[in-house]
């Protein structure tokens, strides 16, 4: 390949220019101009954004769809959703498993919560593929602008797909994206979880998946029992880690026309699973401070590629940053203290100062976490 000729190449720049007076198509932004950008706009405060990609992912029986509806519905009504703070906005659900037993979980939720489903809750039950670029528009089409759209189940959208290789999966997300993009809205896509002990926790399929997506749910049940829980897995422009127990609440619903019993579920909060406590704010500030470096790729990695944790001075610098105390000694004593706290809250190991948080959301993201280390290795050694 033949070196390019920069000379020529900005003397067809100047002439551009000269032809064309218009805006340049990139702008330099000052400091002024990134403290003049908005804040970050929460549909569910803290959790989902209002525009974006995310995922609710989980094993089967989870209880992730009765979920996501819940969440839907709360949307939909501009209510509180497990205590969070929501931002009103049409909602339209594509329910592409369960058809034949939606009506019966919709009427479930109009009992459980005592009120008709929200005006602003719209249903969608006719095939879609997510990966198909006509069903993307069409879809498109007749979604109200800003709404959130959840997508049950991203294996039934992309059933022709194979979800473990990249190309496959980066159509997925791109179909997402671009769905999101033409309704300014977000897209949530309804996951399973793999089967195998590796890919146990994160979502099936290709790890690509986890670094496309703003905001991600996982949602676990507690063996054969009823107790389960959220979390969020990945919060982006915020601390991740938040844990939610809840449970399914059966609901009665007559009988059919064999007079054989109809019921459903309902989803409602319940006391986490095996906790005692849920996790302090500062154990959530020292998780998010941990992440945040992580993305940023100073962690390390080991000899096989894999993540091997975060050094320590890493990790205190994110943390000063993020700090609101007033000087650099309670910054210090901020961090001792959120170490302490995290080390004696089960969550942190430590080995030669390097750490390693246990929980929540972090070991989903050891891939994500790693290729974050490579990339920064390559741009230090230029190579």
């Amino acid at each position: 390949m033949n070196a390019p000729d920069y000379n020529a190449m900005a003397a067809l720049l100047d002439g551009d220019r000269a032809g064309n007076p218009s805006a340049p198509r990139y702008k330099l932004l000052t400091a002024a101009d990134l403290e003049a950008m908005p804040p970050i706009r929460w549909r569910v405060k803290g959790i989902m954004p209002t525009a974006g990609l995310a995922q609710i992912y989980g094993p089967s029986k989870a209880g992730k769809s009765f979920l996501a509806f819940d969440m839907a519905c709360a949307i939909a009504e501009g209510r509180t959703w497990f205590g969070y703070r929501v931002t009103q906005a049409p909602v339209v659900y594509v329910a592409l498993e369960g058809e034949a037993g939606f009506k019966l979980r919709a009427e479930a939720w109009k009992i459980h919560n005592d009120r008709s489903l929200p005006a602003d809750l719209h249903l969608v039950m006719q095939p879609f593929h997510i990966n198909d670029d006509d069903d993307v528009l069409d879809l498109a089409a007749v979604i109200p602008p800003g709404a959130v759209v959840i997508v049950d189940t991203q294996n039934r959208a992309a059933p022709d797909a194979d979800e473990n290789a990249s190309k496959d999966m980066g159509r997925i997300i791109n179909g997402a994206k671009t769905l999101g993009g033409l309704v300014d809205g977000l897209i949530v896509l309804v996951a399973h979880t793999g089967v195998s002990e590796a890919a146990q926790g994160r979502p099936r399929g290709h790890s690509s998946q986890i670094a496309a997506v703003d905001a991600a749910i996982s949602v676990t049940r507690s063996g054969d029992g009823d107790a389960r829980t959220w979390r969020a897995d990945k919060v982006k422009d915020g601390p991740d880690g938040a844990e939610h127990g809840f449970q399914l609440v059966k609901i009665e619903l007559g009988s059919d026309e064999d007079g054989d019993e109809l019921t459903s579920c309902a989803a409602a909060a319940a006391d986490l699973p095996g906790r005692t406590k849920p996790m302090s704010e500062a154990q959530r500030q020292g998780v998010a401070a941990y992440c945040l470096a992580c993305e940023a790729g100073q962690g390390l990695i080991d000899q096989t590629g894999e993540f091997a944790g975060l050094p320590l001075e890493a990790w205190r610098s994110q943390f000063y940053l993020m700090s609101t105390a007033d000087n650099a000694e309670a910054k210090k004593k901020a961090f001792q203290r959120v170490r302490k706290v995290m080390q004696t809250g089960g969550i942190l190991t430590v080995k030669n100062d390097v750490y390693t948080v246990t929980e929540p959301g972090t070991s989903i993201r050891s891939k994500e976490f790693a290729d974050a280390a490579k990339a920064q290795n390559k741009r230090d050694t230029g190579h």
